[in-house]
């Protein structure tokens, strides 16, 4: 370590064993060369899963396949065989926590290198449930482990999104809404834009005709004024898509006078009857009255 500071070395990654990665001297001196150092503690032979069986079924002719065995059995029975190269003994514990981690350390390079931008290779993940994504939080359930829970909207601190705009899939994240337009080229807006202008001249037509003729017994038995304002607001809702008026207001008118002009016919019919009075209750002003009155509700309802 003297020899590393002299030479000013680093940017080093430390691996160590047990025996020197909790020496408190040797990090009160250089505890700035050896910043992450990742220690490896050992554990004893005996903990190893499965080892106690297999070392009972070796057999010596087992032994040439690899020097550790060849290692373990020196030691164990303190003694050299044929051919053997080794030249000094180790602690069987401390061989198996070398292989372990060499492989730790090569697998946490290997997901480091298979990182993706915003997704980090430690991404802790918990056994039975996967982790809850941005906007969602934890509800356990009843009975489970701690790790096992469902992902449910968290909506104790949520703000939600302007009405222009759309929460984003981890719904962390507010964006603004597409807006499209039917195209006048495109052939469904022909076809719309077509009828509409043939629907609005049709009844500006049949208003110009009875507009000349309203002096005509046929016109003035048809409730001339309710006609007219029939035919101006047709001609009205034919036009919404081309102009962007306000439909619920426009049809609401062409209702009102419809049902005016029913109510009429009606109160006609009954005004046959002998001594009948009923017309002077629904008269030219009371037709006006209650267009006015159905209009009037149909615009509270859409400013509202």
């Amino acid at each position: 370590m003297r020899a590393i500071r002299q030479r000013n070395i680093t940017g080093i990654q430390w691996i160590a064993g047990e025996a020197w990665a909790t020496v408190k001297s040797l990090w009160e001196e250089f505890g700035d060369l050896l910043s992450g150092t990742l220690g490896f503690g050992i554990r004893r032979a005996e903990e190893i899963p499965g080892l106690k069986q297999h070392l009972s079924r070796l057999r010596r002719s087992n032994l040439q396949d690899s020097a550790f065995l060849t290692e373990f059995w020196e030691e164990s029975l303190n003694c050299r065989l044929n051919g053997s190269v080794n030249t000094h003994s180790h602690m069987l514990r401390v061989s198996y926590n070398v292989y372990k981690a060499v492989y730790l350390v090569a697998h946490a390079l290997q997901r480091m290198s298979d990182c993706e931008a915003g997704q980090g290779p430690f991404a802790v993940r918990s056994v039975c449930s996967e982790s809850c994504p941005p906007g969602k939080r934890v509800a356990r359930r009843k009975g489970k482990p701690v790790c096992c829970f469902d992902c449910v909207t968290y909506s104790l601190d949520c703000t939600r999104c302007p009405e222009d705009m759309w929460p984003n899939d981890m719904r962390n994240l507010c964006h603004q809404k597409n807006v499209e337009f039917l195209s006048y080229q495109e052939p469904m807006g022909i076809v719309l834009c077509a009828g509409s202008v043939l629907g609005a001249c049709l009844s500006l037509l049949v208003l110009v005709m009875f507009y000349k003729h309203r002096a005509t017994p046929v016109v003035r038995a048809n409730n001339m004024e309710l006609s007219f304002f029939l035919l101006l607001f047709m001609a009205t809702c034919f036009l919404i898509g081309l102009l962007f008026i306000a439909f619920g207001i426009s049809f609401a008118l062409c209702i009102s006078c419809l049902l005016a002009k029913t109510v009429v016919v009606l109160m006609a019919f009954r005004a046959t009857l002998p001594g009948s009075g009923v017309m002077k209750w629904f008269g030219p002003s009371q037709q006006r009255a209650s267009v006015l009155v159905c209009t009037v509700v149909q615009v509270k309802i859409a400013l509202n």
